[in-house]
């Protein structure tokens, strides 16, 4: 039986105001859309399809499904890129997006839509290839991660081809099956692992802590990829739009160059303070500024932001009232 409910929303189509249909990082990303911030292109997959997955038995029904499949065409033709392409491939994130931040508590997957397929291009230069390799590996570590709870064990800043190769031995040896070649397919197990990850232990614990409905679900974002490990003058970085601790009138932050956002948070290289972005891409740091403080006024608020830099081009990812210390809840207000 089809139906006529709406599940998935573009960005350009969304209503900021339903936090609660949308998630929060939905809602923070249709805002920021109608302001004209640089944000990849994309959709949302609302907490209603969440709430009809999980009481489908963990399914992901047909109309959610073709909804899903109907927005990823429309990314097609917006970017000019081909999902499961090969030579100007629409890779995605799929990205959890609960009505109430629970930072860390949700799942994500990165690189969606790379496969054996995507490697055999003849058209892009070697340094594009090795970037597509680097990527690839990252997804397959992440797939056994979040799908099957499973390290395949090797560490690196960087994969290479003998490094790809390795991972997709180790991922049909320790999890029950090979990895997904079909585009399609990873982004259905992405979709699933994101809702899946509402119920996980922690997630439900952390609800329960800090009071958030368990009947609210999350949504699930799926966003045109924009890559920090281009280069040097690509990075990645989270940054506050004043200081956290002090109240200051001043960015505060790190991020990484020629990185991609969970190298951020895995602990592997050192970030750098914010600030020293001015002196790595000028251009970056000041459009920066301008959006940071821009933010401020629309959401009246100190904000806590995720930005991409791809080949010197500033995108941002996220934003959202950020937490801050007493003394400097005064000094803002004041």
């Amino acid at each position: 039986m089809t139906t006529n409910i709406k599940w998935v929303y573009h960005f350009n189509e969304s209503d900021p105001a339903n936090r609660l249909l949308l998630g929060g990082k939905g809602a923070g990303l249709a805002e920021m859309v109608i302001h004209n911030i640089p944000v990849p292109p994309g959709f949302i997959i609302s907490t209603e399809a969440c709430k009809n997955y999980l009481g489908n038995k963990r399914r992901l029904s047909p109309e959610v499904w073709q909804q899903i499949k109907d927005s990823i065409q429309a990314l097609e033709v917006l970017t000019g890129k081909k999902f499961g392409g090969v030579d100007n491939p629409l890779i995605v994130s799929v990205r959890s997006g609960a009505p109430k931040s629970m930072p860390g508590m949700l799942e994500t997957i990165l690189n969606i839509g790379i496969s054996n397929k995507t490697l055999e291009t003849k058209s892009l230069p070697k340094e594009a290839i090795s970037h597509l390799y680097d990527a690839y590996g990252r997804l397959i570590q992440m797939f056994a991660r979040v799908i099957y709870q499973v390290d395949l064990g090797i560490k690196k800043d960087r994969f290479n081809a003998n490094d790809v190769a390795l991972l997709l031995v180790n991922f049909s040896k320790f999890t029950p099956t090979t990895f997904p070649q079909d585009p399609y397919e990873q982004l259905k197990q992405a979709v699933s692992a994101v809702f899946d990850s509402w119920l996980a232990p922690k997630a439900v614990a952390y609800r329960k802590e800090f009071k958030i409905p368990d009947e609210w679900g999350t949504a699930a974002i799926i966003q045109c990829l924009v890559f920090g490990n281009m280069g040097s003058d690509s990075g990645t970085g989270v940054v506050f739009s004043r200081n956290p601790t002090s109240g200051g009138r001043e960015l505060f932050g790190e991020y990484l160059l020629d990185a991609q956002g969970e190298d951020l948070v895995a602990g592997i290289r050192t970030p750098k303070p914010i600030v020293d972005l001015r002196k790595d891409i000028p251009a970056a740091y000041q459009s920066l500024m301008g959006i940071c403080e821009k933010l401020e006024i629309i959401f009246q608020d100190i904000q806590d932001i995720e930005f991409t830099i791809e080949s010197g081009k500033l995108w941002i990812l996220q934003t959202r009232s950020a937490k801050r210390a007493p003394l400097a809840t005064i000094k803002i207000a004041v």
